[in-house]
């Protein structure tokens, strides 16, 4: 054990342990640090775990190729969980030439805030270190209000089912890290929400949290700026380009369409942790988290040749799917009050409540727009009801169709309650998509996609047997 520091000494430099059984990488390490870090340097699991002991040091740098077992991780991920039994907040970046997705996932899942590999850029190096330098001062302060956030959580994340009882966890653990994390899930079940509370409940949340809607760059002659350095502002009505996330947070929404000439250019950026445009020397670095988010079965694309393989497992290293709300059908009254209470109060009216019949009817629909068309729905009811208690006819929810009570599966039950929805909601406004499209709370794409899927006749869904408008 080299160097010895001490946490408590007052004006200290933060105290960074080394673990590295290479000479060579060793002194690199530390006169590329030391100047920022007071170093503490092992070799070996036992001087490893002498030093955290003795030291507590703020952060831990971990090589998983340690002796006498050099051949593999589980060395490192030996040292890795004996810190973590030490102290259970450690800040540890595990830094290796793993190259298996695996190994990423068993760091990470074992504790590591993130993964590094070998040779990392020094930029890069430094500024992982510095975020998570941040998040052990924000830790020891008390100033990093996970528990207080989690129990104001937005409605798309509220309830008791065991299904999101898995994603509040999911969003805990990952939030402590840096890993890369894609969220799946249906249109309207909150995948952004999640996303946003990520980015509010890690250390990065005092930066930016950047959207960028992937759909929407098939079209977009200047996209290719997004992923470039110097030009990363020249797409405002994108957030900024992904420049602008800095150290904060870059979200992709969509990611599945995403057009392949910017995936390719996407995952170099994240392998080099760089941005630039093709034949700059000068890049700057990508020093964002990314998380990315999907309707479709990505790794099922990837097979097809649709999307990168490689880059889907290096945006699916941490993976939270997100239920349909008619999988949660227990969280349906929570969520519903909740947002009651919003749409109440942010139209002036009384504070209103359900008769058993509503809450009755919220329950037995099928909610083929999820948490989107719930909104939508009470927020419609909230309007343009006058009296104090809503009932099941101020909904406005079309009752199951006799075919849906057939137990003929559940698959099939949902694919005809999905139908039955989309018919009725095109029919109350004349055939015109835009419209109908809002009331479910997807997007005019994905309502063409579904009329497609579900072989819905457009004579059928406008009241005068006309196309319904494109408008």
């Amino acid at each position: 054990m080299e160097k010895l520091a001490y946490r408590g000494k007052p004006n200290t430099k933060p105290t960074l342990l080394v673990v590295e059984d290479d000479e060579t990488t060793r002194a690199q390490l530390k006169w590329a640090l030391g100047d920022e870090y007071e170093l503490c340097l092992a070799t070996d699991r036992p001087s490893a775990l002498e030093a955290f002991r003795t030291l507590r040091p703020h952060l831990a740098l971990l090589d998983l190729r340690l002796p006498p077992r050099t051949d593999g991780p589980t060395e490192g991920l030996a040292v890795l969980d004996a810190i973590r039994e030490l102290d259970a907040e450690a800040q540890i970046i595990v830094l290796s030439g793993q190259t298996a997705q695996e190994t990423d996932r068993l760091a990470l899942n074992q504790g590591a805030c993130d993964f590094l590999r070998k040779p990392a850029r020094l930029d890069e190096l430094r500024d992982v270190l510095r975020c998570r330098s941040r998040c052990a001062a924000l830790g020891r302060e008390g100033r990093l209000p996970a528990e207080a956030l989690l129990e104001a959580m937005p409605e798309a994340l509220q309830g008791r089912s065991p299904q999101m009882r898995e994603v509040l966890d999911n969003i805990r653990k990952v939030a402590a890290t840096d890993a890369p994390v894609l969220i799946l899930g249906e249109t309207g079940t909150g995948k952004e929400t999640a996303a946003r509370t990520i980015h509010g409940l890690s250390c990065r949340a005092h930066g930016a949290f950047v959207a960028i809607t992937c759909g929407s760059l098939r079209e977009d002659p200047d996209a290719d700026h997004l992923f470039c350095g110097p030009l990363a502002a020249a797409a405002p009505s994108q957030g900024g380009g992904i420049g602008s996330a800095a150290e904060g947070t870059l979200f992709l929404d969509g990611v599945h369409q995403l057009p392949l000439g910017l995936q390719a250019r996407l995952l170099r950026i994240l392998q080099s942790r760089a941005i630039g445009t093709i034949g700059e020397r000068e890049t700057d670095l990508f020093a964002a988290r990314l998380i990315a988010a999907t309707s479709m079965d990505l790794q099922a694309t990837a097979r097809t040749g649709s999307f990168l393989e490689e880059l889907y497992y290096s945006l699916a290293v941490v993976v939270i799917q997100m239920p349909p709300l008619r999988e949660r059908q227990e969280d349906i009254r929570t969520v519903a009050r909740s947002l009651l209470r919003r749409f109440a109060n942010q139209h002036r009216k009384p504070a209103l409540a359900f008769e058993p019949d509503a809450l009755q009817a919220l329950e037995r629909y099928p909610w083929p727009g999820n948490l989107r068309e719930l909104e939508n729905c009470l927020q419609r009811a909230v309007i343009l009801t006058d009296c104090d208690r809503l009932r099941a006819e101020h909904l406005g929810l079309k009752p199951l169709s006799p075919r849906l009570r057939t137990p003929h599966g559940l698959k099939a039950a949902r694919r005809d309650a999905e139908r039955d929805t989309i018919v009725e909601a095109l029919k109350r406004h004349a055939g015109k998509v835009s419209p109908a499209a809002a009331e479910l709370g997807i997007s005019r794409p994905t309502l063409y996609a579904l009329l497609r899927k579900l072989n819905i006749e457009r004579s059928s869904s406008s009241p005068t047997g006309a196309s319904p408008n494109m408008e």
